[in-house]
């Protein structure tokens, strides 16, 4: 009895090797290139944020500045500046310098107790222009008398996303300044294969910090590893896999084939997996890479599925075969006696 698909097999085993191979190259090179990057030129830069997300914030108002500062035409104040201290003085309103989502910020940039109604219109989150203004503000957020700067992440200003029936906040075309400014200065983060704004759902904007720098950076390095034991357990288990496979069938082991196909399955599935995963983050060439390694260790599962009867009926035959008969030389019988 022959092994049905024994080429076949064999074929597809080469070809997951160099699909494997290829994989490990590209992985290689692009963590090779995303670490050619210094993360210190991000700061300063501008990342979406979430409307749930607490900060410092800096506001703009148009002259006379009282305690603000001017800087090109504008005031300009921070939640951490003293200035922003000096006008609410010792008063309830001191815990204004505490962090604060982006929607109480803008309501904080306008409040002013020396006004009848202690609301300024005029006031807002920062309104930027230019890079001269966007470095004096991400200066003032971030340098200037800073309180709680080391435990914040987020420093917001003016900018603000919205959404329409067929686009959202991941376009930039759909950012306005909270102040109705014309202004079409942008300075939007822009990393290895990640451009900002890249998420629909946020819609506030942020400088990007030195904490939030931090916090990244260390998931860029968990998620390194995560890649490395990927890389090694892709590897390891096609070649494990493949020596099962050649066990099974040039030795005629029905073990051998089991295992091999057992683990083809569990790497079909997990590989799937992976790509569902890289559905949610939009990685295109993690999703093609996973689906192409998946259905090529499903189709090596099948194949030693379909394998393992017939080796499996090889086994009991040659054990329950009768031993051969051993046919004996002639024996010469005398005549004369």
């Amino acid at each position: 009895m022959d092994i049905p698909c024994r080429k076949p097999h064999f074929v597809v085993r080469i070809v997951l090797a160099v699909a494997v191979v290829i994989a490990f190259l590209l992985t290689t090179i692009f963590v090779a290139v995303s670490a050619g990057t210094d993360p210190n030129d991000w700061l300063g830069k501008w990342v979406a944020a979430s409307e749930s997300e607490r900060g410092n914030f800096v506001c703009t108002k148009p002259p006379p500045c009282g305690t603000w500062k001017l800087f090109e035409g504008k005031c300009w104040t921070s939640n951490e500046d003293s200035s922003w201290r000096l006008q609410f003085g010792d008063s309830p309103h001191r815990r204004l310098s505490t962090p604060e989502t982006p929607s109480r910020a803008q309501a904080d940039c306008q409040y002013n107790p020396n006004l009848l109604h202690r609301h300024d219109a005029t006031a807002n989150l920062a309104e930027i222009d230019n890079p001269a203004q966007d470095k004096y503000a991400y200066d003032l957020c971030t340098k200037a008398d800073t309180i709680t700067l080391s435990e914040v992440k987020y420093c917001f200003f003016g900018l603000k996303g919205w959404t329409t029936p067929r686009s959202d906040s991941s376009n930039p075309a759909n950012w306005k300044w909270a102040g109705d400014s014309t202004s079409t200065y942008r300075n939007w983060l822009s990393r290895d294969q990640h451009d900002e704004p890249a998420d629909g759902g946020k819609t506030s904007v942020s400088w990007m910090t030195p904490s939030l720098k931090d916090e990244i950076v260390s998931g860029a390095f968990w998620g390194l590893l995560i890649i490395i034991f990927y890389l090694i357990l892709v590897c390891s288990c096609c070649s494990s896999n493949s020596l099962l496979v050649w066990c099974g069938v040039t030795n005629k082991n029905k073990c051998c084939l089991v295992s091999g196909a057992s683990l083809d399955g569990v790497m079909c599935g997990f590989l799937l997996d992976a790509a569902v995963g890289n559905i949610r983050d939009s990685n295109v060439g993690g999703i093609l890479t996973n689906i192409v390694l998946g259905a090529l260790f499903l189709t090596g599962s099948i194949m030693g599925c379909l394998q393992c009867g017939p080796v499996g009926l090889m086994e009991v035959s040659a054990r329950t075969a009768p031993p051969p008969v051993v046919v004996g030389q002639p024996v010469e019988v005398d005549t004369n006696k």
